[in-house]
């Protein structure tokens, strides 16, 4: 006579069935797991992108030294912005707004066409010094067609670009992935640095009692006024200063491997002011 099993052994057969199974599963390798791909930074394709974004802002000071930052275009009406500290120093002065023109470095034939300017003057047209920004308008607009370009070699044409922003105001989450823009130390070269989003938060002692987004890459001097992008090449706020290792150090020179960032909200709220 055939046995039938018992509840017992049925049972331990289920249990070691799916102990098998789930082995199986959970022995799946971590690199299968796809990774979402609003994360992926393409530092190829936002830097092409941005260079035609991001501008220079010189601006002279009284005693003859010259305060220098970055900035970004913002609509295609010659407006930039930038932080409020980079033209503190003299803001009723007539400043220069600079976009870089294409270098050349052809070695083959060593022929080398070292970067240059494209600048425009500028003045302060809004600004919200509680959250360090400032509008500033040139007098022109770079977006309009061109009828010459700056440096002709050959059949190369060298030019400045420019390119609208755009404006992301959500804040966003810890660890994803950014951009930083801008010229550091007053060169010609636009520089694209990567970094993560290390936290949000609020009244910090350098910065005042306002939110700021903070970020883990380094900020040099010429930094401030730039923008920090996302991963699909938006602006999600714009580069105030590295924070400071330690109480009473200077944000604009800190190199605590942490900057911060102003939120592109209050940008917003800035250019809605604006009239024209």
């Amino acid at each position: 006579m055939q046995r039938i099993p018992g509840k017992k052994t049925l049972w331990w057969t289920c249990a070691l069935f799916f102990t098998i199974v789930g082995f199986v599963t959970e022995s799946k390798p971590a690199l299968a797991v796809d990774k979402p791909r609003g994360d992926d930074v393409d530092l190829v394709r936002v830097a092409r992108e941005v260079r035609g974004v991001i501008v220079q802002i010189v601006v002279p000071l009284q005693d003859g030294r010259t305060s220098v930052g970055s900035g970004f275009w913002v609509n295609e009406r010659g407006y930039a912005a930038t932080c409020w500290h980079v033209v503190a120093g003299n803001p009723m002065a007539t400043m220069k707004v600079q976009s870089a023109i294409d270098p050349l470095f052809d070695l083959k034939n060593n022929n080398m066409i070292y970067a240059n300017w494209e600048d425009f003057s500028a003045k302060v047209v809004a600004k919200d010094e509680k959250n360090d920004l400032v509008l500033l308008k040139i007098d022109g607009n770079p977006f309009e067609p061109r009828k010459s370009v700056p440096i002709q070699i050959g059949n190369k044409a060298l030019t400045a670009h420019y390119k609208q922003a755009i404006l992301k105001i959500e804040l966003p989450d810890a660890g994803q992935k950014i951009l930083l823009a801008g010229y550091p130390l007053g060169r010609p070269y636009p520089v694209i640095q990567e970094g993560t989003v290390a936290s949000v938060t609020h009244s910090l002692p350098e910065f005042g009692p306002t939110l700021k987004i903070l970020i883990s890459t380094v900020a040099n001097p010429g930094n401030s006024g730039g923008p920090v992008l996302d991963s699909d090449g938006k602006v999600i706020g714009i580069l105030e200063g590295g924070l400071p290792s330690r109480p009473g150090y200077d944000p604009a020179q800190a190199q605590s491997g942490i900057a911060v960032v102003v939120p592109a909200h209050f940008l917003l709220e800035l250019m809605n002011t604006l009239h024209d």
